[in-house]
């Protein structure tokens, strides 16, 4: 039986946290923090897809911040949109191989 989460943090402030964080990093060269401390809120909406009956919802979420802050990352120039999108989507299936083999042993 999965665990209610009671957290005050929705998926979508999740979104818009990381989001801003990842895109305040990427254009904060000199001293990109920002980025590490923006990855927690993905992990953290990688818990929510565990507790979710559709987890895609969530995932989409993730790429779509992902893509968000990898777009800022090249100083919004569309000449690279398809390499943002193609980053993005690695990222978030980087992510959804952490959240399969949790879900397989739940299962089991």
């Amino acid at each position: 039986m999965a665990k209610k989460n009671n957290s005050i943090w929705g998926p979508w402030s999740l979104f818009a946290l990381s989001a801003v964080l990842l895109t305040a990093g990427w254009l904060m060269k000199p001293f990109p923090v920002f980025i590490f401390v923006g990855f927690a809120p993905l992990f953290a909406l990688v818990d929510y897809a565990r507790e979710a009956k559709n987890p895609w919802n969530r995932f989409e979420l993730i790429l779509l911040a992902l893509s968000i802050s990898l777009f800022a990352a090249s100083f919004f120039d569309f000449q690279v949109i398809i390499f943002v999108l193609v980053q993005a989507i690695a990222f978030t299936l980087t992510l959804l191989a952490t959240h399969l083999p949790i879900k397989i042993l739940d299962q089991g």
